[in-house]
Order: structure tokens, then C-alpha cells, then sequence
């Protein structure tokens, strides 16, 4: 994963086990968010989340955890704030 900001550089990959491109992961929409990392989170469908973070606090929090809906290949729904 790499997110360059100042260039408006988004990629995000999703390969197979054994190195096979599959997708790119879509952005999340109508969202202007910084992408930091990826990790888990074994309550999500996908088991996968993107921590990305707002530049202004949203409810309490600046960072969050995204689901990575893994059918559609994107992110979606913000599911919890990341400490």
C-alpha cells in the first residue's frame, strides 16, 4: 500500500496467496481521508481494515479503522477508532 497525499497517489493492491494480482481496492467515497496502514480485525467480514485518518477529529477520534469489503474490492464502513 502507498498513499502519497500531496500527489493524490492512492494505491492500494489485493493479491492471491501465492502472488497473483487480483484487484485494486477502491477509495472510500465522499470521504477525504489519509491512508496510513493496513491490519486486521477479526469483527469485520473480511477480517481486513485500512487505518485511515480525517484531518479534523470526528468523534473524539482523528484515526478509525475501514472495512475492506474483499467482493467488492473497496473500502467501506468505519468501524471503530484506532489507537
Amino acid at each position: 500500500m502507498s498513499n502519497y497525499p500531496e500527489r493524490s497517489v492512492f494505491n492500494v493492491k489485493a493479491y492471491s496467496l501465492n502472488g497473483d494480482f487480483i484487484s485494486e481496492v477502491s477509495r472510500k467515497r465522499n470521504e477525504d481521508l489519509i491512508y496510513n496502514y493496513i491490519s486486521e480485525n477479526p469483527s469485520v467480514n473480511s477480517g481486513v481494515v485500512i487505518i485511515a485518518s480525517y484531518e479534523k477529529i470526528v468523534e473524539n477520534f482523528y484515526d478509525w479503522q475501514f472495512e475492506i469489503d474483499l467482493d467488492k474490492f473497496e473500502i467501506t464502513n468505519r468501524i471503530a477508532p484506532s489507537y
